[in-house]
Formats: structure tokens, C-alpha cells, sequence
């Protein structure tokens, strides 16, 4: 017969999502009370500071919010998860002293691309300068959604890296 209870450590994880949650709706409710409706902005700024904390513990969420926030096609989220996974990332270099993620051939390519989007798109500007609709020119923004793209590329063969993530 299987046991299909949760591991003591899934227990222990859910039991302290619980009771940061808890602990902010509580203390937006007792704040909400005593400052005349402004504890609204108090419990989304713990409410943000408890999934924040819980994206340090388990970053592969964060992965799973930023793909969610793309195609949901919310502005920001995905900016501000990927400043979060910033640190979680820089302190495991820090602590490994190497970042095994560039050694994925795939990514390598990816960033041989990227190199020569660059160099391309430098050489083109220099050649032949936009000056008759330099609105057309949507140059930054295809090299902004192909950098967004590569770091979230990077944070899922980094932190997704069993089957249950």
C-alpha cells in the first residue's frame, strides 16, 4: 500500500506559509482598524514581504510566476520576481563559485545569438542610421524582451531542476 502522506519537511513549509499569512492578514486587519483604512496598503506591503521570503525558499515558484505574469500579460511581476531571484541566484555563485548554467550547450548558442543581435544591431545603426522615422526603430525593445527572456532561461535551468519542480 502507498503512503501518500506529505513529507515532515512539506508539512513544516505549509505550517509556515500558514502562519506568515495568518500573521499578515491579522496584522493588516488590526491596522486597517486603528488608521482609517489605509491598513490596506500595510497588508499588501507584508503580504509582499511574506512571498518574497517565501521565493527565497523556494525559488522554482518564482519561475512559475514569471511564466504566469507573461501570459497573463501583467506589466511588472515578472521584473520584480526576476529582481527577487537575482539574489537567491548571486549567493548561489557565491557559494559555488561557479555557474554550471553556462555550460548548457543550448544556452551557449542562445547566448551566441544574442551576441551577434548585438553586434548586428550596432553595425546596422553605424551603416544605416534611422533619422527619417526613428520611431520605427523597435531595436530596444527586441533587445529588451531577448535579455528578459535569457535571465528567465537561465532561472529555469537553474532552480527547475527536479521532476516535482
Amino acid at each position: 500500500m502507498i503512503d501518500a502522506r506529505p513529507s515532515p519537511a512539506v508539512l513544516q513549509s505549509r505550517f509556515l506559509a500558514i502562519q506568515v499569512l495568518g500573521f499578515a492578514a491579522l496584522t493588516g486587519f488590526v491596522f486597517m482598524v486603528f488608521s482609517s483604512g489605509k491598513g490596506v496598503l500595510f497588508l499588501g506591503a507584508v503580504a509582499a514581504a511574506a512571498g518574497t521570503t517565501l521565493l527565497f525558499i523556494k525559488p522554482h515558484l518564482g519561475v512559475l510566476i514569471i511564466l504566469t505574469a507573461w501570459f497573463v500579460e501583467i506589466p511588472n511581476i515578472a521584473k520584480l520576481v526576476s529582481a527577487v531571484l537575482m539574489v537567491p541566484l548571486g549567493v548561489a555563485i557565491l557559494r559555488d563559485r561557479n555557474l554550471w548554467v553556462l555550460r548548457v550547450p543550448q544556452l551557449n548558442i542562445l547566448l551566441l545569438i544574442g551576441l551577434l543581435f548585438l553586434i548586428s544591431t550596432l553595425w546596422n545603426d553605424l551603416k544605416y542610421p534611422i533619422t527619417l522615422i526613428p520611431q520605427l526603430d523597435q531595436t530596444r525593445m527586441d533587445l529588451q524582451s531577448f535579455v528578459t527572456h535569457m535571465i528567465f532561461l537561465i532561472f529555469f535551468v537553474y532552480f527547475v531542476t527536479t521532476r516535482q519542480r
